[in-house]
């Protein structure tokens, strides 16, 4: 056998041998995929993952294969059965008799293979706890109880209770004939111009948003209609009336001190997205004019806009100038498409309009101190929140307008912080009182019980107030106020 034959033969082997990860090529596994955590005393004993398909950065690997050789490329398209094969069998290994789903992130792309030839690609992830059953006889595997798994073999929710029923404030409630109506397509990380959003059309109900989607990382309460879901940080959904009118991606769409307080997500905010297919963020102006085939392209407050007969997309770009020649350069910072007569999401507005306190007065206070104040306290006193983030099963976050911060756990209130991205505020018209900005000079002695180089503790109607101060100007960067402990 010649080389150049023994070469072609290795070749297409190779290729053939990552194809075949179909479900045939292992024997299944027979743990159990839960869909409810056992109401006994289980062991976690690890983390496993599993899976499936390749998209555009997986194939790099064997490019010059594929671009040569007239091979169909069978394992590019998986499915979510195969990733949680894969993470069974892991989880086999460790000794495990179940696994709990807990992440799970499917894409899809047309992969370009060269000389006119590609192929529809599927990429599946999972991440499961490695679970070790009790040995209790009496307790019923996947019974219906409150401990509800996240995801099932097949990529889809478990659905269940996951917000308390303050925390929703029925933001999250959906006529039951709209539920019944599943949200088609897969996730993708494509964007397109006037049209589809991660492989979704506009005007979708919330309840398919919900189903496709899952439950949101944060909501922020716009007017009685209107609504933002946030999944990340990164990029939120507007939803009006039940229907979802548009949708936003930008590197801030709050003021970082809240933006930061949104748990990280990786699937989202790591999300290599893409406009028509083609353009990415952080791209030139121009890269993005030649996509797009404009050839004057006008941008207006550093925006370009583009209509259709229902459409509107906007494309936002970060203006920088050069160190030595002053000359402007834009790179696109972010993206939006909404339904023709719906607004683009501006938190400043939104915040402004909700603002509930940009000063404490330690006379009045702004909640009454009791032991045990608990959400239902916290709504009689302020009203509802501009801002819901949930962290966690048991801690999420309540936000009034951009400066006023209630934290809790298990529905119960942690602390309240007075926060801002601003570094000073105006000088409010009271004289006991606090406020962003505040030199230390100006904190009214009577109440102080504590300082310290940076901090300083002021005791006044049963609170205790932390307040911290930057070490440059000295002036008060926040105060975290909590329930004074006797």
């Amino acid at each position: 056998m010649t080389l150049k034959v023994l070469a072609t033969t290795l070749s297409i082997l190779l290729v053939v041998g990552c194809a075949s990860t179909t479900e045939d090529a292992t024997p299944q596994s027979d743990l159990i995929v839960l869909k409810y955590y056992p109401d006994c005393e289980y062991k976690v004993l690890g983390m496993v993952s599993g899976r499936s398909g390749i998209v555009e950065g997986d194939k790099n690997y064997n490019e010059t294969m594929l671009y040569k050789r007239h091979v169909s490329f069978k394992g590019a398209k998986g499915t979510p059965e195969q990733a949680a094969e894969q993470a069974k069998q892991r989880a086999e290994k460790l000794g495990a008799d179940a696994i709990a789903i807990v992440e799970y992130k499917g894409s899809k792309q047309r992969l370009k293979l060269g000389k006119g030839r590609a192929v529809d690609a599927e990429k599946h992830i999972m991440r499961a706890e490695a679970i070790k059953l009790c040995d209790d006889d009496g307790i019923k595997i996947n019974e219906p109880n409150d401990r509800i798994v996240k995801y099932n073999q097949h990529g889809a929710r478990n659905h269940g209770k996951k917000f308390s029923t303050q925390i929703a404030f029925d933001m999250l409630k959906v006529d039951q004939a709209q539920q019944t109506t599943k949200a088609e397509g897969l996730l993708s990380e494509n964007i397109q111009v006037n049209g589809n959003v991660l492989g979704m059309p506009l005007g979708i109900s919330k309840a398919q948003l919900l189903k496709q989607l899952g439950d949101p990382s944060a909501i922020v309460s716009i007017d009685k209609t209107k609504q933002a879901f946030f999944y990340g940080r990164k990029q939120l959904f507007v939803i009006n009336n039940n229907k979802v009118v548009g949708f936003q991606r930008a590197t801030f769409l709050l003021s970082p001190h809240l933006s930061n307080r949104i748990p990280y997500h990786d699937e989202y905010d790591e999300m290599s997205l893409t406009i028509n297919g083609d353009i990415r963020l952080e791209q030139s102006l121009p890269r993005v004019a030649e996509s797009l085939n404009l050839k004057a392209p006008k941008l207006r407050n550093d925006k370009l806009t583009l209509q259709s007969q229902t459409k509107t997309t906007q494309l936002s770009f970060i203006r920088k100038s050069g160190l030595h020649d002053n000359v402007n350069s834009y790179t696109l910072d972010g993206v939006s498409v909404f339904i023709k007569g719906e607004k683009n999401f501006d938190w400043t507005t939104i915040a402004k309009a909700k603002n509930k306190a940009t000063f404490l007065d330690l006379k009045q206070g702004i909640l009454e101190s009791k032991p045990g104040l608990h959400k239902a306290d916290v709504i009689a006193a302020l009203g509802l929140p501009t801002l819901s983030i949930q962290k966690s099963d048991t801690k999420d976050t309540w936000v009034y307008g951009d400066n006023l911060i209630v934290d809790f756990l298990r529905d119960g209130m942690l602390r309240y912080t007075l926060e801002s991205s601003k570094s000073r505020h105006s000088k409010p018209k009271c004289t006991q009182c606090l406020y962003l900005g505040q030199p230390k000079r100006e904190i009214p002695n009577q109440y102080v019980k504590a300082r310290m180089q940076n901090q300083i503790t002021v005791e006044s109607n049963g609170f205790s107030y932390l307040v911290a101060f930057s070490e440059q100007s000295q002036r008060i960067d926040d105060i975290q106020v909590y329930v004074k402990t006797h």
